[in-house]
């Protein structure tokens, strides 16, 4: 029987080929393998929900496809930053016992830092905590079975990364701080509204570039999670 991974990236992708291809590169250049890599593929990028929330809502819907023993969020316009992000994460994890969550650093387009300062200097090993998130879901890795038990905060109308940062904070999970590394580096390119000019077939060329060029027999899985 196949170990599970330690953890499932979990990447929603609409017709940007291109960022997509460097968002999978950053996970394959990590220096640990223990990783699943999951996709939620959008084919038509048109909901009359709106594009953004679809996704959102999508992750509680296929929530049990993810079976790594952490899960994070890493969007196709988003790209690992340090390539031993996944190596350190699971060192930190067992030294800390597998906690509940894992709070990161992260860098969005604009280049500041989140989770802010102000959130991140808080005593969390005294269990003080925000009245509400401030970041986004590159903040996070979090345990299965707390992941799927707040994923549903993401669908919420407005804001669902803040919504679900905040249902773990006020849900008692355990959460520690990984220190001295950024997760991802976001390169947000219209909030999910500006997509690239592709073929109908974007994510299976994308796919055979990846199967073909870069992937090692029992290094990881590339999985197809949900066609929209």
């Amino acid at each position: 029987m196949t170990a599970l991974p330690f953890l499932s990236v979990i990447t929603r992708t609409c017709l940007r080929p291109v960022s997509l291809n460097r968002c999978i590169q950053s996970v394959i250049d990590q220096t640990c393998h223990d990783i699943e890599h999951v996709f939620l593929v959008d084919q038509s990028g048109a909901h009359p929900e709106g594009n953004i929330l679809w996704a959102n809502r999508q992750l509680a819907k296929y929530r049990k496809r993810a079976i790594g023993r952490y899960v994070f969020i890493l969007d196709d316009d988003g790209m690992l930053i340090d390539k031993t992000f996944v190596a350190r994460l699971k060192a930190h994890a067992e030294k800390m016992g597998y906690p509940d969550a894992i709070l990161l650093r992260s860098r969005p387009s604009a280049g500041k830092k989140l989770p802010p300062d102000s959130v991140w200097d808080i005593d969390w090993e005294m269990w003080e905590r925000p009245e509400r998130w401030q970041g986004h879901a590159y903040s996070w890795a979090v345990s299965n079975g707390w992941w799927q038990s707040a994923i549903a905060a993401f669908g919420a109308p407005r804001g669902g990364d803040w919504h679900f940062g905040t249902a773990l904070i006020e849900s008692g999970a355990e959460i520690v701080r990984l220190h001295g590394v950024y997760s991802a580096q976001s390169m947000q390119r219209g909030y999910g509204r500006k997509f690239e000019d592709c073929p109908p077939d974007w994510f299976e060329r994308v796919m055979q570039q990846v199967d073909g060029e870069n992937l090692g027999a029992n290094d990881w899985r590339l999985r197809l999670w949900q066609r929209g």
